[in-house]
C-alpha cells in the first residue's frame, strides 16, 4: 500500500512539473472552503497533498516503531538479561560461542534500528511541511512560510544521507551472504556425496547456523514477545540450539546426507535471490542518490543568490552543474520526483521477479 501511494504521489508531482494535461480539471481550483491563499489549491495539488499527508503519518509511525519497538525497547531488555546467557551455555563451547555471536548481532541490529528509525521519523515529519506547501499554507507565516519548508527539506536531506550509506553497505553484505550460501552449499553437497553423516563443526559460525535453520533463526530477545519471557524460556531456546548442534555434528543418521543435499539445493536458490536483492539495493541507491542531489539543488538555490557566471563562486556553479538557478531548481525537483516514481515501480514488481528466481518443485517420476 505504501509503495502504491508513493507511486501515485510522485507520478502526480511529475505531472505538475511537466505541466501535463494543463487544459483539464487538474489545474482548476478545487473550491476548498479555506481562507486565502489556501482556497487557490487546485485538484492536482489537493491530490498530491493528500498522498503527502499519508506519507507524513505512515513514515512517522514506521520511524517510531523502528526507534522504540525494534530498537530501544529490545536493547533495554537485553541489557537486563545479558548475564543469564553467560551461565547457561558454558557446558558446550561451540554453542556458547554461537550464543554470544547471535547476541552481539542482535545488539547491532537493534542499535541500527534505533538509528534508522530516527532518520525515518525525521523524514516522515518533514512531509508535514510538504503537505502544507501543496495546500499553499507555506505562503502564510503560520508554520514558518517558505523558510520553514526549506528547513524541513534540509532535515529530510540530512536524514536521507546516512540511509544512502546503509543502502551501499547492505548491498555489499548481501553479496557476501550470497557467497557464503554458495560456499556452504558446496560443503553440504560434498558431505552428501561422500555420505558423511555430520558436518565439520569448525564451519558452524553464527551465520552458517542461521542459514541452516532455514528461517533465519529465532532471536533470543527482541522478538514479538521475547522481552517479557522468563529465564526458563531463554534456557529452552539455548537447549534447542544445543540439540540442533548435536544433530549436525554428533548424531549418526543415515537420513542426514539427504538432508544436506536438500539444504544445498535450497541454499543455491537462496543465493540467487540474495544476489538479486543486492543488485536491487544498488538500484535503490542510485535512484535515491539522484533524488537526494536533485532536492539538494532546490535548497542550494534558495540559500545562494543568482549571480552572473563571472561573479558566481565556482563551487556553487559546479554544484548546479552549470545551470541557472531556475533551471537547477526545476531540474533537481523533477529528477527527485521521477526517481521516487521509479522506485515504487521496482518495489511493486519485485515479488513477481522473485517468484521467477525461486526453485520450482521437481516432478517425481512415477514407475
Amino acid at each position: 500500500m505504501d509503495a502504491l501511494v508513493q507511486l501515485i504521489r510522485n507520478a502526480l508531482c511529475c505531472v505538475k512539473d511537466l505541466n501535463l494535461f494543463s487544459d483539464g480539471i487538474l489545474y482548476k481550483a478545487a473550491g476548498l472552503p479555506l481562507p486565502s491563499p489556501m482556497d487557490e489549491t487546485t485538484w492536482l495539488e489537493m491530490c498530491i497533498g493528500i498522498t503527502q499527508f499519508y506519507a507524513f503519518v505512515t513514515i512517522s509511525i514506521s520511524g517510531y516503531q523502528l526507534l522504540y519497538n525494534k530498537g530501544w525497547k529490545p536493547i533495554s531488555e537485553m541489557s537486563k538479561k545479558t548475564g543469564i546467557v553467560s551461565s547457561k551455555a558454558v557446558s558446550n563451547q561451540v554453542a556458547y560461542g554461537l550464543v554470544q555471536e547471535r547476541l552481539s548481532k542482535e545488539w547491532k541490529e537493534h542499535g541500527r534500528n534505533m538509528f534508522v528509525g530516527l532518520n525515518v521519523f525525521s523524514i516522515g515529519v518533514a512531509f508535514f511541511w510538504l503537505t502544507a506547501n501543496s495546500f499553499h499554507v507555506t505562503q502564510t507565516p503560520w508554520i514558518g512560510g517558505i523558510q520553514g519548508l526549506i528547513h524541513a527539506l534540509t532535515v529530510m536531506e540530512i536524514a536521507l544521507l546516512p540511509l544512502l550509506w546503509l543502502m551501499i553497505t547492505d548491498s555489499i553484505d548481501l553479496l557476501g551472504q550470497a557467497s557464503v550460501m554458495e560456499y556452504l552449499a558446496q560443503i553440504l553437497s560434498n558431505c552428501a556425496r561422500v555420505k558423511r553423516s555430520t558436518i565439520p563443526p569448525e564451519i558452524l559460525t553464527e551465520k552458517v547456523v542461521t542459514l541452516l535453520e532455514d528461517g533465519g533463526g529465532e532471536p533470543f530477545w527482541g522478538g514479538k514477545s521475547k522481552c517479557n519471557e522468563d529465564d526458563d524460556d531463554h534456557d529452552g531456546q539455548i537447549k534447542s540450539l544445543l540439540s540442533k548442534l548435536e544433530s549436525w555434528t554428533s548424531v549418526k543418521s543415515a537420513s542426514l546426507p539427504s538432508r544436506w543435499e536438500e539444504a544445498a539445493e535450497r541454499l543455491k536458490a537462496q543465493a540467487s535471490i540474495t544476489r538479486y536483492e543486492s543488485y536491487r539495493e544498488q538500484i535503490y541507491f542510485v535512484l535515491n542518490f539522484v533524488a537526494f542531489y536533485g532536492y539538494f539543488l532546490g535548497i542550494l538555490t534558495y540559500y545562494t543568490n543568482e549571480e552572473s557566471a563571472d561573479e558566481e563562486p565556482y563551487s556553487v556553479r559546479a554544484l548546479k552543474l552549470g545551470m541557472t538557478h531556475a533551471d537547477a531548481d526545476w531540474s533537481g525537483n523533477f529528477a527527485g520526483d521521477l526517481m521516487w516514481t521509479i522506485e515504487p515501480m521496482i518495489i511493486l514488481a519485485s515479488p513477481t521477479l522473485l517468484s521467477f528466481l525461486k526453485p520450482r518443485p521437481k516432478k517425481v517420476k512415477k514407475d
